[in-house]
């Protein structure tokens, strides 16, 4: 490899789900550009082959500094802009999806371990600081978990969640309600606390995936071979007081919606194992639970 044309140090915001998102951005950037990747995850729950460090490497002080930022992010063209030698600094989320599917191979290259598909239903919920009492909340509706069930779920009796341990009485209220709810469809709820690794095999290895609105799961799905993954269709927005819905700022590209407001989500999937549960409801906020704010 030639020498290096600088290197990358990166900002992280959120929990590893997010990070997943700045670090991938960056690593692609890097290799496209030829410039050294010095951050590496704070976590290695999915184990990553190393990054390649040019030890030649010269930092340079007269290196000029450029911060990458996610208003810098091409959508059309799904790339950052690239300066020359330098020294660039990530800071955003980078939550772009096409880049990382146009670039899924080479992703998935980076991977130390390769997953093997078990034949369990798995549903993904996400609590915890997604409901904030007073203000907001992205709490997906128990009623939306069920139907999925109905649906997707006739061949298998067992139903496993997969849930961070569950701290605050809400989040125990609502696992309550949601296990005694797949309790009466005569399912067989599963839910056990585990790591947050464990979690993340959970879910690649399921063979059917009704998935949340988390970034986490978002990577777990992108790693499995699911032979089916019910995706959640919103993303990127708000359910505040009223009912009423906030669209977030920074335009996330995940989950997006077209003019004819069609999912676009795992659009670069050619296996078509990615499908919606859009029949549920005509109206957004049913999909999310009916939480006191």
């Amino acid at each position: 490899m030639s020498k290096s044309n600088g290197y990358i140090k990166l900002n992280y915001y959120g929990g590893y789900g997010n990070q997943l998102f700045i670090y991938f951005m960056a690593r692609l950037y890097g290799e496209k550009h030829n410039l050294t990747l010095i951050t590496e995850l704070k976590n290695n729950y999915i184990k990553l082959k190393k990054n390649f460090i040019d030890e030649n490497i010269i930092f340079d002080e007269d290196l000029k500094t450029y911060i990458l930022r996610d208003k810098d992010f091409n959508i059309e063209n799904h790339e950052l802009p690239y300066y020359g030698k330098g020294i660039y600094i990530f800071d955003g989320y980078f939550q772009y999806e096409e880049i990382f599917y146009l670039n899924k191979e080479r992703i998935l290259n980076m991977v130390v371990e390769k997953y093997k598909t078990e034949d369990y239903f798995s549903i993904h919920v996400r609590l915890g600081d997604y409901y904030l009492p007073n203000n907001r909340h992205l709490i997906i509706n128990s009623d939306y978990y069920i139907d999925c069930i109905k649906k997707y779920g006739e061949n298998y009796e067992k139903i496993y969640i997969i849930c961070d341990k569950l701290n605050e009485r809400w989040e125990k209220l609502y696992m309550f309600k949601l296990i005694n709810k797949i309790k009466l469809i005569n399912k067989i709820p599963i839910y056990r606390e585990q790591t947050l690794m464990e979690d993340i095999n959970s879910i690649i290895k399921s063979k059917y995936i009704v998935a949340s609105n988390s970034t986490l799961c978002f990577w777990a799905t992108f790693f499995s071979n699911a032979e089916k993954i019910i995706s959640f269709p919103y993303f990127g927005m708000d359910i505040k007081k009223n009912k009423k819905i906030d669209i977030w700022d920074n335009n996330p590209q995940l989950f997006k919606y077209n003019k004819n407001k069609n999912p676009q989500l795992f659009k670069y999937n050619k296996n078509k194992n990615i499908i919606f549960n859009k029949d549920y409801s005509k109206n957004i906020i049913d999909f999310f639970e009916n939480m006191i704010l």
